[in-house]
């Protein structure tokens, strides 16, 4: 079982944010997609890697690599110099 962070951010500035332990990314995906409208950004992450972001500019500016079709992986790890 992982842990995982859903975050829903509403179009009216609500936001949504739900830990939950699920098996894998794919049924925290699938949990996330259920809680959401479609009008609602979407984000879920294991610890400090975002695994599913409906926020495609998001991944494209911090220049990630997408392990999900169309989705963003982004790696919140500090970085040591």
């Amino acid at each position: 079982m992982n842990h995982y962070e859903i975050r829903i951010l509403r179009q009216d500035g609500q936001q949504l944010v739900i830990e939950v332990r699920l098996m894998g990314d794919h049924a925290a995906i699938r949990r996330a997609r259920t809680l959401a409208i479609d009008t609602d950004r979407v984000e879920v992450w294991r610890g400090m890697t975002c695994v599913y972001s409906t926020a495609d500019s998001l991944a494209v500016m911090l220049n990630t690599s997408s392990h999900i079709p169309g989705k963003g992986t982004i790696d919140r790890t500090p970085v040591r110099a």
